[in-house]
């Protein structure tokens, strides 16, 4: 650049200088190249340019830098003089005077420009997701929006950042949004400001931990070992690291009797540890066992359920115990299975004596495939008579007495027991009336006290008595009664039937969402007769493949993976 030469007058000082420009811009330092041109008549030969200079921003200077006024004396030959250490994207006013030996000329007109702008030299302040400007006399230039660097810190100190581009909100604090983390996470993150011409540093790392979350995913390695025949102990393993989403305060162990029975037992145990023991269970009894993890937000996915069985006890006594006389000298002897065998039978024990006798009783053992035998070479006297059943462990108490007195009159006696009976709808069906009588007695069957007729198109009366009902329907639910009658007299039996039908369609909702899971819940109007045995829950996301879960009878919630749900809408059905 380049300053024309000045012709000063003799004898006075030089007029003053004018066109003053600003000419050049370095690119790799703050400098600029104003040039002047010299007095018209300076009246003596120029000695000296003096440039002065001051920033007009308001911005503090960074260390080092001088912020007043400043002066650069220029030979008097010389058009142009480059100026270092300027800010960048600062507004500077420029003055030039001549000097000859006279003296100084007044100051020429200010020339007012701004430094072009440079990649920041400063880094974002105070980063924790929120954060300040750098300092604005380390901006130069106006920030266009800044690099957000973040990267998971939580299982290593490796790893590259992965940048995000965030806009300035204004003037100040300027915040954004990660989404997409994991729950209770070490996460390291970085900031970058740029303007238009780059990125200035990163800022240093700020580590920040998200907020913890209900744990993602069960507890693994469930096991359960039978311990006596009223407890279980339960152990287990805690949930993938990456997925406990926070510090595991407690485990949920829940546990329900596998049982068509309404009454079936269940329950739940807390533990701070890896093991329970479940106590107050039955013998011999399928529980479905499962665990879920917790953290101070709440509890999460349960593990698969695990079928334990407790260990064997004696049983109870058999049922219904029932005795009629079948001829002179004889009786037939029934019972029905323990309600709760406690095992597996091995054998049922028939005993009987005379009523008021103190001899040992008589005893003959049954398989347990039988529940009758017929005792022979009775005398004519009344005989109590009663059963026990037996498993590995033992033999258990005896049941109820029946009394029994044979004689020469026969009259009609059922010996089938009867009882309670749940079949599955359009299955068949038979119910035994076992009969004996002298003369053979006349059977008739009937359902809710109407008379079954012969010509039934599904149901049939077998030449045994046994009535045989097919293709079950659930209007054939109710009271079956069949009724055995000589000259000597009748006898009757009664079955309850229940029809078990599939349940109507559940009313299925969202109960609630997470960042880790979402919560779905049902209602069943109809269970069909019996307690849900368990449910089936379809789901999968928009475009998405089907995928399946098993819940147990029991339960009516179930909380659903993230992973399924990653495109919306979703379907869920069961």
């Amino acid at each position: 650049m380049t300053l024309t030469s000045i012709c000063p007058p003799l004898g006075h000082s030089p007029d003053v200088p004018d066109r003053l420009r600003e000419w050049a811009w370095s690119r790799r330092a703050p400098a600029t190249d104003p040039d002047v041109t010299p007095p018209e008549d300076s009246n003596a030969p120029i000695s000296a340019y003096i440039v002065t200079f001051t920033a007009h921003d308001s911005q503090q200077p960074p260390d080092g830098i001088f912020s007043g006024p400043r002066e650069v004396t220029v030979e008097g030959d010389q058009r142009r003089v480059r100026i270092e250490g300027l800010l960048p994207s600062t507004t500077y006013e420029f003055n030039v005077v001549a000097e000859n030996r006279v003296g100084r000329s007044q100051s020429s007109s200010p020339l007012r420009f701004k430094t072009q702008e440079e990649a920041p030299s400063g880094h974002p302040q105070n980063v924790r997701v929120s954060w300040e400007p750098p300092p604005e006399n380390l901006t130069h230039g106006t920030i266009l929006g800044y690099y957000l660097g973040y990267k998971d810190d939580s299982e290593s100190e490796g790893g590259a950042y992965n940048f995000t581009t965030v806009g300035v909100d204004g003037a100040g604090v300027t915040t954004a949004t990660l989404a997409g983390l994991r729950p209770h996470a070490r996460y390291s993150v970085v900031l970058q400001a740029f303007n238009s011409r780059g990125a200035g540093p990163a800022s240093p790392p700020a580590l920040g931990t998200t907020l913890e979350d209900k744990p993602g995913a069960a507890p693994g390695h469930v096991t359960c070992e039978t311990v006596t025949s009223t407890s279980l102990v339960v152990t287990w393993s805690p949930p993938p690291p990456r997925h406990t989403n926070g510090i595991i305060t407690s485990y949920r162990v829940s546990y329900s009797q596998l049982s068509s029975h309404e009454d079936g037992r269940s329950g739940s145990v807390v533990s701070e540890g890896l093991r329970a023991t479940l106590a107050g269970l039955r013998p011999w009894t399928n529980y479905s066992v499962s665990v879920a993890a917790s953290t101070r937000a709440g509890e999460g996915l349960a593990s698969l359920p695990l079928v334990c069985t407790t260990d064997q006890d004696v049983p109870e006594a058999p049922a219904r115990v029932k005795a009629v006389v079948s001829g002179p000298r004889a009786a037939v002897v029934s019972w029905a299975p323990p309600a709760s065998p406690r095992g597996r039978i091995t054998r049922y024990t028939v005993h009987w004596a005379s009523a008021g006798s103190r001899s040992a009783p008589h005893t003959r053992r049954v398989s347990p495939h039988f529940t009758h035998l017929t005792l022979h070479d009775l005398s004519h006297t009344a005989h109590e008579v009663w059963v026990t059943a037996s498993t590995r462990i033992g033999e258990g108490p005896r049941s109820s007495v029946a009394m029994v007195t044979p004689s020469h009159t026969v009259g009609a006696g059922i010996w089938a027991v009867g009882g309670n009976l749940t079949a599955a709808w359009k299955e068949d069906v038979s119910l035994p009336c076992g009969a004996v009588g002298v003369p053979e007695p006349v059977l008739k069957w009937s359902h809710e006290r109407l008379e079954i007729p012969d010509t039934h198109p599904r149901f049939t009366v077998q030449p045994d008595g046994t009535l045989t009902l097919t293709d079950i329907q659930r209007s054939d639910s109710g009271r079956y009664t069949c009724t055995a009658s000589n000259h000597h007299g009748d006898d009757s039996v009664t079955y309850n039937l229940t029809v078990l039908v599939p349940p109507s369609a559940p009313s299925l909702h969202v109960t609630e969402t997470t960042a880790s899971s979402i919560r779905v819940q049902w209602s069943v109007e109809d269970t069909g007769g019996a307690p849900l045995q368990g449910a089936t829950l379809h789901y999968r996301s928009a475009g998405g493949e089907w995928m399946t879960a098993e819940v147990e009878g029991s339960h009516r919630a179930i909380a659903l993976p993230p992973r399924a749900f990653a495109v919306a809408p979703s379907t869920i059905s069961i």
